[in-house]
Order: C-alpha cells, then structure tokens, then sequence
C-alpha cells in the first residue's frame, strides 16, 4: 500500500522506508499475539502460544516487554550479519534447490508436532488439515481451480488473515461467552513493562539462539522467518529447564520465536539484496468482532471473506472442545502451497523421480533428521497407548 509513496524518493531512503515497514509488521504481530490472541503475522502464531497465557495471568507487561527486547536484540545483531556475511551467505543460499526446500519444509512440519499440547493424533489430524486448506485456489501448473466448488472467490485461495482471524478470534469469542462465570471481560492495564531479574537469566539464552537459528534460515526464500519461528519455539522446548511450563505462560516461548522471526526478517534481505531473490485479544466481544470483520474485509472487499471467517470462527471453536491445538495447521495451511511448488519443481528437473528427494546430500539429510524426529517423538506415545490398552483389558 504504501509502495507508492516511496516513488519520489532515492533508491536507498526508499529501501530504508519498506525495510522499516516490513521490520515493523514483523514486530507489530507480536502485541496482538500476546494480549488479544490475535497473530498479525504468520510467525507471529508461536508468540500467541504462551505470550496470550502470560497476558491472561496478569504478566502482559512483561511480556510485550520480552517481544520489544527480543525483536531488537535480534535485528540489531541480523543488521550486522547482513553487513558483514551478506555475500558468503548469499553463495550458501545458492545451494538450495527445490528438493532442499521441500525437505526443509517437511522437517518444519515434523517439528511443529512438538508444538501441540494435545494429542499427537490430533496434531497430525491437524497439519494434514492445513495442507488441504492450502491445496483451495488455483493450481499453479495446470491454471484449473480446484476445491474452490464453484466459488469464484476461492479462486485465489484462503486468505491467511481470515483464516487466523476465524480460528483464533472469533473460536476464542466463542469459547469465552460459553462460560459466564469465567468470561474475561475485562482486561487490567498493562503494568509491569520491565522484566525481573529472573526474567533476564530466562530470556538471555533463548534470545541468542533464536537470533542465530533466525538468521540462518532467514537466508533461505519462501518462508525462512516463519520456520525460525516454529523451529526456536521447539528447539528452546526441548532444552528448557522449564519446559513443562510451555504453551502454559513461559517466557522463553515468547522470547525464542520473537528473536527469531526479526532476524529471520532481516537477513531474508541478504538473497534479495545479493542475487534479486525476493524473500518471501479477544474478549472485549463485540468490538474485537467488529475489527475482525473490519480487517478481513478491508484485504479484498468481499463480503465473502467475513462469512468464511465465520465458518473458520465455528471451527476454531469445534477445535477446543477437541482439545486440538490450531498452530500446527495454520504452519500446514502456509507451507503447504510453497511444498506443492517445490516438490512439483524437483519432479519436473528429475523428469518425474522422487529419487532427487533423497540424492541431495542436504535433502537427504533433512529427510532423514525428520523422519527419525518422528519416531522418536511418536514412538513414546504409541509406548503409552499399549500399556493402556493393556492394563484395560487386564
């Protein structure tokens, strides 16, 4: 939108101004994540996680405070990284084909089973939800339409936002008007901006490796910043002391994937800039309501889009009562269309052979370290169902 005003400017304070604005969507996604549930951004999906927990046990402050911190702490040291590596790096880059992006994808979605807090039958019910989502539009070969039944509005596609919005506001709204009782309504000012001492030991740790983990996959076209997200989330699970506190109001789940989706924004300049690769709060109720259909519709104004966040609004909702975790889907809906396209790439240079997948040393490799993450996180719980099946019929 703002592209236009940028005509009249030199090259260089023009590129100034769109980095801002894209700097500052990035970090902006992040106040509606923590305090209305609400993500502005794809990668701003993992701050909601614990960062909306956090701001229902009174700690929005510090956590709109971890977001702020973690975003500069991260852009800062990606700035100079660009200044710096942008040449190397950009060689690095080179070195991904469509087989190393599909398998880069596969292992995102492997690791966002780790994300849900469910069931591990519902997260992968989940993530193959996601990628039918993503399958709606137009195919990108053939130029058909499909799954679109015969409306035209899906001919491009479901919007991100609308699909978000649905799910993760309205379902909230409606979740929230079930329980009476318990309903909040009411939100308290945001106090307490500056983190604790204690806060500052949590947070210095998962800032520095979603910075490096951001910065490294933010190199990378088509998606870069948002699997740095997912991927710092579940890294910083894994190795937390506090890991049991995750999805439940932890600190390091807000500020691992902050710090890695602004680095992942800034160095995602480093293909485009090197080789012109182009990177790619719920319960005030009526009000939020309101904003909701105000802003899906102000993407294409259609109505169309309003009633199908309705719809997504009744499965976000269907969605808690199953106790199903909505992150993994909406990660599935986004990398969905970039792996069809990628892995349709690789097909034609291999004239049809799914052997380009594992013939690549890289791609091989992230097939593998995916396949064998699988195991070992669907292993124990299969454990676990076998033992209960059996003291049962015991």
């Amino acid at each position: 939108m703002l592209l236009p005003v940028t005509f009249s400017l030199a090259p260089v304070p023009a590129l100034i101004m769109l980095a801002g604005i894209f700097y500052g969507a990035q970090y902006g996604g992040s106040t509606t994540a923590i305090l209305v549930n609400l993500p502005g951004e794809p990668s701003s999906v993992v701050t909601a996680l614990d960062g909306y927990q956090m701001a229902r046990q009174g700690k929005a402050g510090r956590a709109l405070a971890t977001a702020a911190i973690a975003s500069f702490v991260a852009g800062t040291i990606a700035t100079v990284i660009i200044a710096v590596f942008a040449p190397p790096l950009a060689l690095f880059a080179l070195k991904f084909g469509p087989a190393e992006y599909f398998s880069l994808m596969v292992l995102g979605l492997v690791a966002s089973i780790i994300l849900a807090h469910g069931s591990l039958l519902h997260a992968l019910g989940m993530i193959l939800l996601g990628l039918l989502l993503g399958l709606v539009g137009t195919d990108i070969n053939s130029g058909m339409a499909r799954f679109t039944f015969d409306f035209p509005e899906l001919g491009d596609g479901i919007g991100f936002v609308t699909l978000a919005m649905g799910v993760f506001g309205i379902g909230d709204i409606v979740a929230n008007l079930e329980h009476e009782a318990t309903r909040i309504a009411d939100q308290k000012s945001v106090t307490g901006l500056m983190p604790s001492r204690d806060d500052w030991r949590r947070i210095a740790g998962p800032i520095i490796r979603g910075t490096i983990l951001g910065s490294a996959l933010g190199i990378l076209p088509g998606g870069g910043a948002l699997l740095a997200s997912f991927g710092a989330y579940s890294f910083e699970k894994k190795v937390s002391r506090h890991s049991a506190e995750f999805g439940r109001g932890a600190i390091e789940g807000v500020a691992a994937p902050e710090a890695a989706n602004n680095a992942g924004a800034q160095t995602s300049f480093i293909p485009m800039l090197t080789l012109g690769i182009p990177a790619n709060p719920v319960m005030a109720h009526p009000v939020i309501v309101v904003f909701c259909c105000i802003g899906v519709f102000s993407l294409n104004n259609n109505t169309f889009d309003v009633f199908l966040m309705a719809a997504f609004g009744v499965l976000g909702y269907t969605f808690r009562k199953l106790g199903a975790e909505p992150a993994p889907m909406l990660l599935a809906f986004v990398l969905g269309p970039l792996m069809e396209e990628f892995l349709r790439r690789a097909l034609l240079l291999s004239r049809g052979s799914p052997s380009i997948l594992v013939t690549s040393p890289i791609s091989g490799a992230m097939l593998a370290l995916a396949a064998v993450s699988l195991m070992l996180v669907l292993l124990p719980g299969l454990r676990r169902t076998r033992k209960v099946a059996f003291q049962e019929e015991m």
